[in-house]
């Protein structure tokens, strides 16, 4: 048995069959739409239970509005308000989440979270934050630098991530997304 991921995300499980010496194909695992690759671009967040799959994390807008509006979200989020790293800058947390690709990230498995967090905020380019274990009890860090590529929203169990924010993004905690309607 092999199995073969295609690169649309498609699960493909081939079998050997010795009397025609060749692969045939046993199984076709099913994707959904969220699980192709960077679908929503950087800052953007894919969540398969909305009609419009993909949605600009709060406080981020559509590179390419006019894009985004035909349902090429390839462009991604850029920052609504652009970072100055200056002392006012924050974490805005955001839960149940798949966490973005770890292709720009770093991290330490000793490290506590609030170390994180400090670890971080002294890094200008540091874009956000997590526990590297996602235990219950949580512990590690991970830092990511750079865009955030490949994130998906769940509607329960997801993991945590705190993203970098200007100050005036950082009042209400409470509301992770914004659904562009432009």
């Amino acid at each position: 048995m092999r199995l073969v991921l295609q690169p649309d995300g498609r699960m493909e499980r081939f079998l050997w069959a010795d009397s025609k010496q060749e692969w045939n194909l046993f199984q076709a695992l099913d994707s959904d739409r969220c699980d192709r690759y960077a679908l929503c671009g950087p800052f953007g967040s894919c969540n398969i239970e909305n009609s419009l799959v993909c949605e600009c994390l709060k406080g981020f807008e559509p590179r390419s509005p006019d894009q985004w509006r035909g349902g090429n979200w390839s462009q991604g989020c850029r920052r609504a308000i652009p970072l100055d790293c200056g002392p006012e800058e924050g974490f805005k947390k955001y839960s149940n989440l798949k966490l973005p690709d770890t292709k720009g990230s770093w991290y330490n498995q000793t490290m506590t979270l609030v170390d994180c967090e400090k670890m971080c905020k002294s890094n200008c380019s540091c874009t956000a934050y997590t526990n590297s274990d996602i235990s219950v009890t949580g512990s590690g860090c991970l830092l990511w630098f750079g865009d955030l590529i490949d994130i998906r929203t769940f509607a329960l169990n997801g993991d945590t991530l705190y993203i970098r924010m200007p100050p005036s993004e950082l009042g209400n905690q409470n509301n992770n997304f914004i659904l562009m309607f432009i």
